[in-house]
């Protein structure tokens, strides 16, 4: 149980889970890429922008 709570403590593993919530919402609206690039091939900061966007414009 330790060791699966370090893991979950490291930056990379929380900004991933993070990343993750982000394409779920994407996929729920229906965006799957983005200027012609899939979702899943985009950075966090990217997915946070489009979230934002596709929100404001609804």
């Amino acid at each position: 149980m330790g060791m699966l709570y370090k893991a979950y403590k490291t930056p990379q593993y929380r900004q991933e889970l993070h990343k993750r919530f982000v394409i779920q919402r994407l996929l729920e609206l229906g965006i799957d890429e983005h200027d012609g690039r899939s979702i899943h091939e985009l950075d966090y900061d990217q997915l946070k922008y489009i979230l934002t966007m596709a929100k404001l414009k609804n």
